[in-house]
């Protein structure tokens, strides 16, 4: 009987790239995060700033919610009009097949 010895593989060690930006994004939102704790949580001199914090982040809000709305509205006109698009193109390979259908039953 024979023996075989395994050759063991080296093991090479490779990075990957969606891993270490999910490291760096990680660290970035956990800084971002501390710095807005330290702007928060300041003495009464700190009263101004965050009241202007809270003030840029309503004013974005409600950017971001037009934005949405809008973008939303122009997603839903191009899905109606791929819907159209579609159904006619359906239509006309159905009418196509229907026709090579009764050439191919009149053929014979």
């Amino acid at each position: 009987m024979e023996t075989f010895k395994s050759n063991k593989m080296k093991k090479t060690k490779t990075t990957n790239p969606m891993k270490s930006k999910k490291v760096w994004g990680a660290l970035a939102i956990t800084a971002l995060a501390g710095v807005a704790i330290g702007v928060l949580f300041t003495s009464k001199n700190g009263e101004k700033t965050r009241k202007k914090i809270v003030k840029g982040l309503k004013k974005n809000a409600d950017e971001l919610i037009a934005t949405m709305k809008t973008e939303a509205s122009s997603l839903l006109e191009k899905a109606q009009e791929l819907e159209k698009v579609s159904k006619t193109k359906i239509e006309n390979v159905a009418q196509s097949v229907q026709k090579k259908a009764g050439e191919l039953m009149n053929f014979n």
